[in-house]
């Protein structure tokens, strides 16, 4: 069976009715919510495929497993996935879906690890410079590492800038040696 396939159909279905109910948004929060769970608990992924549990007991976990309060949209969507006995692929549709979304609002997700939490100005600069670069808006994952001494690395579409003391003087230390 091909999870690829069978990923994009079920979150293409969902995206367009959820694109209709105008609740595209909300059910893409919900969708992060849920890959995070999939992602920190690995036994998750256990529970939703063991036959032991019952379809209620693993929409529960799912409902749980979000976090919040969830849309109707989406507990039917869970119900369906769960009737057709497909939930060991709801990591797939739920990051087929997130892929869906990105791509219909034009939205790339970007990295940045600083030394020390940088200021709105400095993340408007860099939001700013995606846009202006890929024509999309960035969706921006920030975290801080004490260990870059200083300055920050950025990814985005598979592109990285290192521009933390840490690599300079990782480069300094190598042409000394060199």
């Amino acid at each position: 069976m091909n999870e690829g396939r069978i990923s994009i159909r079920y979150a293409q279905a969902l995206y367009a009715m959820a694109a209709e109910k105008k609740c595209e948004n909300e059910i893409y929060e919900q969708m992060l919510l849920l890959t995070q769970a999939f992602f920190q608990v690995p036994e998750f992924s256990v529970a939703l495929s063991n036959p032991i549990y019952s379809k209620e007991q693993k929409l529960n976990l799912l409902l749980t497993a979000i976090g919040k309060e969830i849309s109707k949209e989406l507990r039917t969507f869970f119900e369906f996935v769960l009737e057709k006995g497909r939930e060991e692929f709801l990591i797939f549709f739920s990051m087929s879906y997130q892929d869906i979304y990105r791509k219909e609002k034009k939205l790339v997700v970007g990295e940045l690890v600083s030394a020390t939490k940088l200021n709105d100005k400095a993340l408007q600069k860099i939001t700013d410079f995606v846009k202006a670069r890929y024509n999309q808006k960035l969706e921006l994952k920030t975290s801080i590492n004490p260990d870059l001494i200083g300055g920050f690395v950025f990814e985005v579409n598979n592109q990285r800038m290192d521009a933390s003391i840490k690599e300079e003087l990782k480069k300094i230390q190598a042409s000394m040696t060199a």
